[in-house]
């Protein structure tokens, strides 16, 4: 959102318009409201144990990354989402909603007619 906040600041201190803005990572910025649980992804078993081996990471996270390894190899593991990705039915709609609020917090309008 910085980022944006940003590009709107120096647009709004120039006198441009914004017609359209592309960010790449944008859905990543949604929250979403409902309750969406995924597989494991494939290949978060060999991620967790590098994770795990690693000497250059800090301790806690080794140790974390080795506990849910323990995890997902004892039972039946799903994913509980709390951000909106890239392919999910929400993830535009909530991408929208959480921009027009920041630009409406702002002080920004939306534009009427064509």
């Amino acid at each position: 959102m910085s980022s944006i906040r940003a590009a709107v600041a120096v647009a709004a201190q120039k006198g441009m318009k914004i017609e359209q803005l592309d960010i790449t990572t944008a859905y990543l910025n949604g929250d979403i409201k409902e309750e969406i649980f995924l597989e494991a992804p494939e290949y978060l078993e060999d991620i967790l144990e590098h994770i795990g081996q690693a000497k250059r990471e800090d301790d806690s996270v080794r140790k974390a990354a080795r506990k849910m390894l323990e995890i997902l190899r004892e039972s039946d593991v799903v994913c509980f989402l709390n951000k909106a990705l890239y392919g999910l039915r929400q993830a535009g709609r909530v991408w929208h909603s959480r921009l027009d609020k920041e630009l409406r917090d702002l002080g920004a309008v939306p534009k009427t007619g064509f």
